[in-house]
């Protein structure tokens, strides 16, 4: 789905909620700055399972969930104890906390006070907003701690350096 078909598929209900007029305006409205930067470490609780499958045969996002905040992805966080706090709200415990180093990429900020609203009440129309800008994941405040996460849709060669945290 293009950027266009997006922000008609979307109408002028979901750009009045933002206050905004328009897909140009509602991109503006997300901070420019992906805040993750070459080298930024990344967590992601599991179960130790789980943690060694992604290390030795990579990601696979056919075991998340559609149901999660943004849909199918892979989650992390910038700490691990956002992490866990989140793996917590699913009442998982965390056995095992896989560390990457991101390469770079191409993210939508959403921590912003609009990124916020878009997160909380409609995060699967934010993550159709982020595909058709072509963007490899978001960057959203968590809700479970005063962390900050990532979901990546694609380009998870984009992390490297994977190891399980001890």
């Amino acid at each position: 789905m293009s950027a266009k078909d997006w922000g008609n598929f979307t109408g002028q209900t979901l750009f009045a909620v933002a206050g905004t007029k328009g897909l140009g305006e509602l991109n503006a409205a997300f901070k420019s700055s992906t805040m993750l930067s070459k080298g930024t470490n990344l967590f992601h609780a599991t179960s130790a399972g789980a943690a060694e499958n992604i290390l030795t045969k990579g990601i696979d996002i056919g075991f998340s969930k559609a149901t999660s905040r943004f849909g199918k992805g892979f989650y992390m966080a910038t700490s691990p104890s956002t992490s866990a706090a989140e793996l917590a709200a699913q009442s998982s415990a965390v056995a095992a906390t896989v560390q990457f180093s991101l390469k770079g990429g191409s993210f939508l900020n959403a921590t912003s006070r609009v990124g916020n609203l878009f997160t909380k009440y409609t995060p699967k129309l934010l993550s159709s907003f982020a595909k058709a800008l072509n963007k490899d994941g978001i960057i959203f405040n968590s809700q479970r701690s005063a962390g900050t996460n990532v979901v990546m849709f694609k380009n998870f060669n984009l992390l490297e350096n994977g190891k399980i945290l001890k």
